[in-house]
């Protein structure tokens, strides 16, 4: 393990530093023990040559012929992956590696370097709240307490607070969606019957989404249930002038979600009434969260099975024709596209 000590040890090493003391090693000590240890200097040096991917193969590779000792090699593969800035792998398979004997100390610090960069990402607290859920007593509980009180005291402006006191709404939650957005935190508005947005406001939460509308979509599908565990809806809506905002309201229902923006199809004589009618009548069949909603379309996720996708596919048309007419172009295209998203995405001109 020298070099792993190397890398991240108290005196830790560069890589560039580490391939160089690689090759000197190497050239010491030229003949493998054996054939494990022939693929693990192939192995290592892939990693501090910056291979990562191809290190990670053969770390597999070693595991798969050598299984006793596959918790020291599982610690090498989240050092690859720490280096591909992959931290979340980082931490998965440092987790593997103590549970399978590796050592807990070492582990430790290798969680939290992992956990600290993930951390300076984003300033998620959950993150941190990970870490001491995994090493409750560990060598950096206190810095990671720390942390975590400072980011819950400074992230919420008074007046955000203010605006959870008013609506009695969780601070924590806000504080999610905030650290997502980096935008204000604001009261979400009244909508009419019509789906068109009032100057008034209603007692939820929202905050503008960054441009990259990936990221609040995969926000809102990881954290959806957390939310849902405290009694809040979490989605993404789209206001008149296409901006979307990550947002929240009160209940349990995912329906309500289209009953307050009033979701509907108008022009094809259908209500908000009716939408809601269908999608009840859908998820007693399959159930689905909803990930986006808007005054003429929506899109919804179906969390375990899925309808017959290859039948399913000719009621949807037939609820929302404009799919196809206006989308697809064809039934087996809309085939194809709902089991790529496992899901569906409504939508009337």
């Amino acid at each position: 393990m020298r070099f792993f000590d190397a890398l991240f040890g108290k005196k830790k090493m560069t890589l560039d530093d580490a391939d160089k003391d690689n090759d000197a090693f190497f050239s010491e000590n030229p003949i493998a023990k054996n054939d494990e240890d022939a693929i693990f200097r192939k192995a290592t040096k892939l990693m501090s040559s910056k291979k990562f991917n191809e290190s990670i193969d053969l770390y597999k590779k070693l595991i798969e012929n050598y299984p006793e000792n596959k918790g020291k090699y599982e610690s090498q593969i989240g050092a690859n992956y720490y280096f591909l800035g992959d931290y979340n792998n980082a931490i998965r398979y440092y987790e593997f590696s103590m549970k399978n004997g590796f050592d807990k100390s070492m582990t430790d610090d290798n969680i939290w370097e992992a956990t600290e960069a993930l951390f300076d990402q984003s300033e998620d607290e959950e993150f941190i709240e990970n870490y001491l859920t995994i090493f409750p007593s560990g060598r950096y509980k206190k810095k990671a307490l720390s942390l975590l009180k400072n980011v819950q005291k400074n992230l919420l402006t008074e007046n955000e607070k203010q605006i959870c006191m008013t609506i009695s709404y969780d601070q924590t939650l806000a504080e999610k969606i905030k650290r997502e957005t980096r935008k204000e935190i604001v009261l979400i508005p009244q909508i009419n019957e019509y789906g068109e947005i009032l100057d008034t406001k209603d007692n939820g939460l929202c905050s503008l989404a960054s441009s990259e509308n990936d990221n609040a979509y995969v926000f809102v599908r990881n954290n959806k249930n957390k939310f849902k565990e405290k009694d809040y809806l979490l989605f993404i809506y789209e206001d008149d002038s296409n901006r979307k905002f990550i947002a929240s309201i009160k209940g349990s229902n995912e329906l309500d979600i289209v009953k307050w923006r009033q979701t509907n199809g108008v022009n094809h004589r259908l209500e908000n009434k009716d939408v809601i009618s269908k999608l009840e009548q859908w998820k007693k069949q399959n159930d689905f969260i909803l990930t986006e909603v808007a005054q003429d379309w929506l899109q919804l996720y179906y969390t375990d099975s899925t309808p017959n996708f290859d039948t399913f596919a000719n009621e949807v048309y037939e609820f929302c024709t404009d799919i196809v007419d206006q989308g697809t172009g064809d039934l087996a295209t809309l085939i194809k596209e709902l089991k790529q998203m496992k899901g569906v995405y409504l939508w009337w001109d």
